[in-house]
């Protein structure tokens, strides 16, 4: 089973990775990791930290498709969370053991709870920089991700006001989708 876990910034995509990997016991691993490690190699990779995210995206595509290619033929599971999973390039890995989904934030949820969401940017992670982000961007940018996956048919989980009571029915659904896999 393949778990894709897709979203802007500060969505809590690394968080649920790590609960994940508690109840699953599988392993996760972060899009930032991977960009930074090849950044960080001097690996050919012809792109920086700074460059755009839908650019980085592209850039690592075949690396992250031949990672669930290798992991579904090995029968092994995986679960990838990071911003750099779009929904209309998710939806060509399209495959009966692959779980894909993204977290969004809406505006109220933003505006109402900016300040938590910056808070919790370090729960999982200790991040060295933090982002210079403001509540319009993050509104904006949950917005258009909304929108990508309403065009690619791809589920998504809207967090409108309590983030722990409304991730509950991410971690149902993942559940449920992989006792259906289960049962097949």
């Amino acid at each position: 089973m393949i778990i894709l876990i897709g979203g802007e910034s500060h969505t809590g995509k690394t968080w649920l990775a790590q609960r994940l990997l508690e109840k699953y016991h599988y392993p996760y691993m972060s899009l930032d990791h991977l960009k930074m490690g090849l950044i960080r190699s001097n690996f050919p990779c012809n792109f920086t930290a700074l460059d755009d995210n839908t650019y980085i995206a592209e850039q690592l595509r075949g690396i992250i498709k031949g990672i669930v290619d290798t992991c579904l033929e090995n029968r092994q599971n995986l679960i990838i969370e990071g911003c750099y999973l779009p929904p209309h390039k998710v939806r060509e890995l399209l495959h009966p053991e692959i779980i894909e989904l993204y977290l969004i934030f809406s505006e109220v949820y933003i505006r109402n709870n900016f300040e938590l969401v910056l808070n919790n940017e370090n729960l999982t992670e200790q991040r060295k920089h933090s982002e210079e982000l403001t509540e319009d961007f993050l509104v904006t940018e949950n917005a258009m991700l909304k929108m990508a996956c309403i065009a690619a048919k791809t589920k998504y989980f809207e967090i409108q006001t309590d983030y722990i009571t409304e991730i509950k029915s991410v971690f149902d659904y993942i559940h449920e989708r992989k006792s259906n896999d289960i049962a097949q």
